[in-house]
């Protein structure tokens, strides 16, 4: 690999941090490149370019992929090796009817338990979303997360926030995409407002209505995508 391939292969991975032990250290690394777009859907994963570029052995590499492969970032072919899973668009509806299903769930425990403090502390992440939407998509996922996370914090049902994450990963790569789009941005940032509006108005079924308006076009959105940049069809 030239040393300018090298330069631009490099800038997709952040530093290791000292703290965690190498494996734990390159599987974050790998994993936040996945999870913000650095490292695309269905793009193949040299296991030797990845550790010269870490600088470390390919060993950590490997373990590190066997365990994104658990998490199902990442997908193995024998005689091929590994690359980051793309998702069919069958694939990707079917995560998104599964979220609506816990994301309606998370919201119904959580409304009725959501306080002013805390309407006036998602408000301002909101506003910080929507800055984020249009000139960094890839904080944009992050402030989105945090913004959920809050959101359904009153429901107190970590393990069902764990699911819906983890269904939510699988997706960001898309979603970075996704928001790069600036009409599609601002749907996105309407709806969220809405989404807030409603429930801290304690009226859930506009909640939940604008809960799935969201979901829905999202979807869409992601399939659109999905399938315009040639990924696996169902």
């Amino acid at each position: 690999m030239s040393d300018d391939s090298r330069t631009v292969a490099t800038a997709r991975l952040s530093p290791l941090e000292p703290q965690k032990t190498m494996q734990e250290r390159v599987v974050d690394v790998i994993r936040d490149a996945i999870l913000h777009g650095s490292l695309k859907p269905g793009e193949q994963l040299d296991q030797r370019e990845l550790a010269q570029e870490l600088n470390v052995s390919r060993v950590p590499v490997r373990e590190a992929l066997r365990k994104l492969e658990g998490e199902e970032l990442v997908t193995f072919h024998p005689y091929q090796g590994f690359e980051v899973t793309q998702l069919s668009p069958d694939e990707i509806r079917e995560i998104y009817e599964i979220r609506v299903k816990l994301e309606e769930m998370a919201l119904e425990l959580a409304v009725p338990h959501l306080t002013s403090d805390l309407c006036q502390e998602l408000t301002p992440l909101l506003k910080s979303m929507g800055i984020s939407a249009r000139e960094d998509p890839v904080r944009y996922t992050v402030l989105n997360t945090e913004f959920h996370k809050k959101l359904y914090s009153p429901a107190g049902r970590p393990r069902l926030f764990s699911l819906i994450e983890m269904l939510r990963d699988w997706l960001k790569p898309y979603h970075v995409t996704d928001v790069m789009n600036p009409a599609r941005a601002e749907m996105v940032m309407e709806q969220h407002r809405s989404l807030l509006e409603k429930s801290c108005e304690g009226n859930l079924d506009g909640a939940l209505r604008a809960l799935r308006e969201h979901l829905a076009t999202a979807r869409d959105a992601v399939v659109s995508e999905a399938g315009s940049d040639g990924h696996k069809q169902a």
